[in-house]
């Protein structure tokens, strides 16, 4: 009985660091939808705050940069997520970076993702 326990705490433990890094690290999950229109959206989580404040989603691709694109969105007081997205059809295939900013042009997150 008492191995398992260390087992369950240990685990615990493990699942808890495992999520904690992540949520300090990013706060920003992109997922593909197929909802009629097969999409790739961004959300991003942010702390609340009690004022409104702008964050700017930055989608780059290298491979083809006219097809990037910069889109600033008002959060407002004590909301704490925000989301974009782009139609895969018409998008570019390769690399992807998206990027977040805030007011300040500070980097509040960024991730990568591949378009095939």
């Amino acid at each position: 009985m008492k191995h398992l326990l260390y087992v369950a705490l240990l685990l615990t433990g493990s699942f808890y660091d495992v999520v904690a890094e992540d949520v300090q690290n990013s706060g920003l999950q992109c997922e593909v939808l197929l909802n009629g229109h097969k999409r790739i959206q961004c959300t991003y989580t942010a702390d609340r705050y009690n004022y409104d404040r702008n964050i700017t989603f930055m989608w780059h691709s290298q491979e083809t940069p006219q097809d990037d694109r910069e889109r600033t969105i008002l959060i407002k007081e004590n909301h704490a997520s925000i989301y974009d997205y782009r139609y895969f059809f018409g998008r570019a295939q390769g690399i992807w970076e998206i990027s977040v900013k805030d007011d300040d042009e500070e980097l509040l997150a960024s991730t990568t993702f591949e378009m095939k």
